[in-house]
């Protein structure tokens, strides 16, 4: 028997009929989970991309000294990128997972259906004798063009032949999956094959609904992978840096929708960010000179670099052809013409001369064409969040009249210039001009985000940011433009330090020109005395009130920096209407994420006075409060509660005196 519907469906359990404000509600839900699908790999990169930088550089500086020094530097290096390599297979758990309200069988299903993906692709690649290749219905020549479209298509995913489908295939698998889980996790079989009964069955079911599914990918995806590969290109050569632009324009203007995610793993992530071919000829332009790397002969950059091939012959998405990049650059070569004469002795290299040396004619060898750019989507934004957002913050302060309020709005607004300078989070800034003149946030700041990133691109002066979660930040500059920096590798962070300290000024003068001449409630001026979040500039939207409605005043909720206290879960939950209105609790970086019966039952003014700066209602049983980074810890006590009921009774709470 299959499972029975519940009042609140899961992730392949769909209502008989839905009102169009319901079906809204739906998508929206649909992609708030699939946004906390992605983040959950991605938090893991920033560690991982720092191992990568360490490691090199312990290699690189110290290997050559001692053997001893090499083995640690690789230590650290190798687990970091082994992670980036299984990326697509940790999309499909962490997507399956949070469809499935994390359930851990559900994981451990993504993971095989991502190996059975890979697994059924593998058996239909032939290998001719002339290094050509046949997948199916296709032919592949090998380097025709310059370009090779089998490595293009298709890579090694943990050590598997198969199509290079990278995000897109985790997220397939990943969602397939989980509707997979949700049908089949309760169902009962005969007792002869009982064994297979619930949530055994859906291995099993999974293992000819992959293999289908395989096969569909089998016949579209090659001309979609190169399709893809083609539009990768030609956005790098884009004119005037417009590529950037559109891209870093898109990922602010994005944000309020929560789909910003979606931008920056696609270009971070895919082709659509570029490729780096390792089987390429290892080529270095110097001078605006080409040369070979190392060698007299020609040698492709694996061979170079010493990577090993099993995790992939081919880099997609910038992000990943960045932490390689990092990894290398710095390191001294001596270049070789074509002919094998030596030329140049112990040049380190540079971003700009491995991107050029790509780009070589494929008369010596190249490509023929840019294939990626290091840092073009990402570059523009350390200026911005490093520089221009703290200047807007002391722009807002300085409109602040003398009195308690201003010492009130600087300990609230230093804090979060000196928060997103140091780590990146720009949140709490961005929506509270946001929701106070949504035309400086579109019309200014997401127009000169994009301006800034267009600015590198178009004169060739990419800072390379490295795997980052919530942003281009100081720690970020220091491991992957410093460090290469200091290497001799190029990592060009004074253009960062020109552009941010050119553009704070506008920044600084346009804010507070906009808070005098149009009078905003910004920090500390009139009713407002805190930072406006995401969630409380949609419910304020939503419901058509004036920022004196919809804000509150912030101190109330805990501030102690103490360890989480149950209590406070306990008196989140009755804000939310109790246990018996709550179906699910899930949490982001930030925000409190509660699947609900009835909204009307949310308490929100208690959920601010507990220290939530706003709740919005992304659908009719979804009510989100954003808590800051509390949000996840919040999250497992009340789940704590929820599975132990009688905690509600058993410790005294404090009473609701604001009411609703």
């Amino acid at each position: 028997m299959f499972r029975a519907h519940k009042k609140i469906q899961s992730f392949g359990e769909v209502p008989v009929t839905q009102t169009k404000k319901e079906k809204k509600g739906t998508v929206s839900e649909f992609f708030a989970l699939l946004s906390r699908g992605l983040m959950l790999p991605i938090s893991m990169l920033p560690i991982a991309g720092f191992m990568l930088g360490i490691g090199s550089a312990i290699s690189t500086e110290l290997g050559a000294q001692s053997v001893a020094w090499d083995v640690v530097g690789q230590f650290l290096f190798r687990p970091g990128r082994v992670v980036f390599a299984c990326l697509p297979g940790l999309f499909a758990m962490s997507i399956a997972m949070v469809f499935t309200k994390e359930s851990g069988p559900a994981a451990v299903c993504g993971f095989l259906g991502w190996i059975l993906f890979n697994g059924f692709q593998m058996a239909l690649i032939v290998s001719n004798s002339d290094d050509s290749h046949d997948f199916l219905f296709y032919h592949f020549n090998g380097d025709a063009d310059g370009d090779n479209l089998f490595n293009a298509v298709f890579t090694s995913n943990l050590g598997i032949q198969s199509l290079s489908t990278s995000v897109f295939g985790g997220i397939a698998i990943g969602t397939i999956v989980a509707f997979l889980f949700n049908k089949f996790s309760n169902i009962q079989l005969p007792k002869l094959i009982g064994f297979f009964s619930g949530v055994r069955f859906v291995p099993v079911i999974s293992f000819g609904v992959i293999a289908v599914v395989s096969l569909l990918f089998a016949v579209a995806w090659p001309e979609i992978g190169i399709g893809l590969f083609n539009f990768g290109k030609l956005m790098t050569k884009a004119p005037g840096g417009l590529n950037s632009f559109a891209i870093a324009f898109m990922n602010r203007a994005l944000l309020p929708f929560g789909l910003h995610f979606l931008i920056t793993t696609t270009v971070n992530y895919t082709i659509v960010g570029g490729s780096f071919d390792l089987m390429g000829n290892a080529i270095a332009q110097y001078d605006g000179v080409y040369y070979r790397i190392g060698s007299a002969t020609s040698q492709n950059w694996a061979t170079l670099f010493n990577v090993s091939t099993s995790e992939g012959t081919t880099l997609f998405g910038e992000n990943n052809i960045q932490w390689f990049l990092i990894t290398v650059v710095g390191k001294p070569y001596d270049l070789y013409t074509m002919d094998g004469t030596l030329a140049h002795s112990s040049v380190p290299l540079t971003f700009d001369m491995i991107y050029k040396g790509v780009g070589a004619p494929t008369s010596i060898g190249g490509k023929g064409a840019i294939t990626f750019m290091p840092g073009q989507y990402t570059s523009g934004a350390s200026s911005v969040i490093m520089f221009c957002l703290p200047a807007a913050c002391f722009a807002m302060l300085s409109c602040v009249p003398k009195g308690d309020n201003r010492k009130l709005a600087g300990s609230m607004l230093i804090s979060s210039a000196f928060v997103s300078f140091l780590t990146g989070i720009t949140e709490p800034i961005e929506f509270t001009f946001l929701f106070l003149a949504p035309w400086l946030f579109w019309g200014f700041h997401a127009v000169m985000y994009g301006v800034a990133a267009m600015i590198n691109t178009m004169f060739c002066l990419w800072t390379p940011i490295g795997p980052h979660v919530v942003g281009a930040d100081l720690l970020d500059n220091v491991f992957y433009s410093l460090m290469p920096d200091i290497r001799g590798g190029g990592g060009n962070l004074w253009v960062t330090l020109v552009i941010g300290i050119t553009m704070a000024p506008l920044y600084f003068f346009m804010f507070r020109w906009a808070v005098l001449k149009f009078n905003l409630a910004t920090p500390g001026r009139g009713v407002n005395s805190h930072l406006i979040s995401k969630k409380e500039y949609q419910a304020a939207k939503q419901q058509g009130k004036s920022i004196a409605q919809a804000t509150s005043d912030n101190t109330k909720g805990d501030a102690s920096g103490k360890r989480m206290s149950i209590t406070k879960a306990i008196e989140v939950i009755k804000a939310y209407g109790g246990l018996e209105n709550i179906t699910d609790i899930g949490a982001c970086f930030t925000k409190l994420r509660v699947s609900i019966k009835d909204k009307e039952k949310v308490n929100k003014e208690r959920l601010i006075e507990l220290g939530a700066q706003g709740v919005i209602y992304p659908s009719p049983k979804s009510a989100y409060a954003i808590f800051g980074t509390e949000a996840d810890v919040l999250k497992g006590m009340m789940r704590k509660v929820k599975d132990d009921p009688s905690l509600m009774g058993s410790i005294e709470t404090k009473t609701n005196d604001g009411g609703k």
